[in-house]
């Protein structure tokens, strides 16, 4: 079985109307009912203005008897399009893709020179030579007029043609072709429009829209995809693609005040992305401790790596040696004679409620330890952690943790899941620089399945990228992911 060929055949209709005879292609949408995607002089002559829908007689399968419903035609308001609804017929719809400069593409349809043989369809091989805003030109591979016929007339009969691409043994419909370049079929060019004009229809007319998952995406990699989708802000050009949120400006603000910082938030709300962010716009140097290889039911273990990495990164020759691990962490940031020291603790694997309670003591211990002494040379903690240590805060004095303690050294920010507002704009920082337009029902269908978080977001849309694949099949892969 021919799989290409046969989707070719399935999807090629011929339309014929008072004399006018065109082709057109058909489009599954998810709603009770089809689409035929046409030119609008398929349907009405130039010299009239309207038309009657029940003498439309639209066929396939390359059979006049195989006749379909035509239940009712649109017209574009500007261009030479038609959006026809018919009941609903049996056929796996396919996928559209936005063509790339110097593709093959095929034009499929009925032309008229074909109408007395048995087989009454033609693919007229071309490559994509120019894009415009609303359509694209396509060249003929091969001269279409003959010593009897000029271009026009030879293909009289393919107006309203998709035009399609092939990819991987898939077929993908690119647009509807409408007109030659020039009357007389000049340079050998043909005029090819978009099928986001479709929905311009279909939107005016609350109808179901095509489905955009491929429309807005033209999958070619962009190169600098991994900073523009990036997990950490690693330098001052990712800021082209951060959005900042109200929390920036709290975290940007207690940087220079003496506490330290400890921010929470479920994992894929921004945290480090927030931390290294600000720090990195103020040009504040930090040592990052990532503790994500401890893994311990005892509290200690934690500790014990971070004063490890503090007197190997700061090469102290005489550490202290106290039994106490949190005393011993508060004397060795004593040794250092070195100006505003920023620890930025990240990547803390503690699951267990009481075992993070004690954490969130250990450091309040240090600091309260730490700041007890004179000392001209600051050290500041920064701790982003999944669960809330304001959880574990009591006013009381048996408490594990110390609400007056743990405010007088450390300010709390909790990030919360983003809105549709901020992701939105993400999102339009991202497809901007993909030179992509984004699709209101796309946009929408990404950002519900984002669960409010713009690591699930860019996880997306990386899938589309890397993945080559649909919208509706990235959403799937990523659900699957985080079962």
């Amino acid at each position: 079985m021919n799989i290409i060929e046969d989707k070719y055949k399935e999807l090629a209709v011929k339309i014929e109307n008072d004399g006018i005879n065109g082709s057109g292609c058909l489009y599954q949408t998810d709603k009770e009912y089809s689409y035929v995607l046409t030119a609008k002089h398929c349907i009405i002559k130039k010299d009239k203005d309207d038309f009657d829908k029940e003498k439309v007689k639209i066929t396939r399968n390359n059979n006049s008897d195989c006749r379909l419903t035509v239940l009712e035609i649109f017209l574009h308001d500007i261009f030479d399009l038609a959006l026809i609804k018919i009941e609903n017929v049996e056929f796996d719809t396919v996928k559209i893709h936005k063509p790339e400069k110097s593709q093959k593409v095929a034009i499929y349809g009925y032309p008229n020179k074909l109408k007395s043989e048995d087989e009454k369809r033609n693919n007229l091989e071309c490559e994509v030579s120019f894009r415009h805003d609303n359509y694209f030109e396509v060249k003929a591979d091969d001269i279409q007029f003959t010593f009897e016929d000029s271009v026009d007339e030879n293909i009289i009969g393919l107006s309203g043609s998709g035009s399609f691409i092939e990819k991987e043994n898939e077929l993908f419909l690119t647009g509807i072709f409408t007109r030659l370049k020039t009357e007389n079929g000049a340079y050998n060019k043909y005029c090819v429009f978009n099928l986001d004009l479709f929905n311009d229809i279909a939107i005016k007319n609350d109808l179901a829209l095509l489905n955009n998952n491929e429309l807005i995406l033209n999958k070619k990699l962009p190169e600098e995809l991994d900073k523009i989708l990036f997990t950490v802000y690693k330098e001052k050009d990712f800021e082209k693609y951060y959005v900042e949120r109200k929390c920036d400006e709290k975290f940007s603000n207690y940087l220079s005040s003496q506490k330290n910082i400890w921010v929470s938030g479920l994992s894929g709300t921004g945290k480090t992305n927030l931390i290294c962010r600000n720090l990195i716009n103020k040009d504040t140097e930090y040592k990052d401790l990532d503790l994500s290889t401890v893994i311990s039911e005892n509290v200690n273990d934690y500790f014990i790596e971070i004063n490890q990495e503090i007197i190997s990164f700061y090469e102290i020759n005489e550490p202290c040696t106290k039994s106490n691990i949190y005393i011993q962490i508060s004397n060795n940031l004593e040794k250092l004679e070195i100006h505003n020291i920023v620890l930025f603790i990240d990547e803390i694997p503690i699951v267990d409620e009481d075992v993070f309670n004690l954490f969130v003591k250990g450091f309040i211990t240090i600091s309260e330890h730490y700041n007890k002494k004179k000392n001209d040379f600051r050290v500041k903690f920064i701790i982003a952690t999944r669960k809330k240590p304001k959880s574990c805060f009591k006013m009381t004095e048996k408490a594990l943790v110390n609400s007056n303690k743990a405010h007088k050294n450390f300010v709390f920010i909790e990030i919360g899941k983003w809105t549709k507002k901020e992701l939105s704009i993400l999102l339009k920082l991202i497809f901007d620089d993909f030179n992509n337009t984004l699709m209101e029902k796309v946009e929408r269908e990404i950002i519900n399945n984002s669960l409010e978080l713009p690591g699930i977001l860019k996880n997306i849309i990386e899938k589309i990228y890397y993945e080559q694949c649909s919208v509706d099949e990235a959403i799937k892969m990523v659900k699957s992911d985080n079962q």
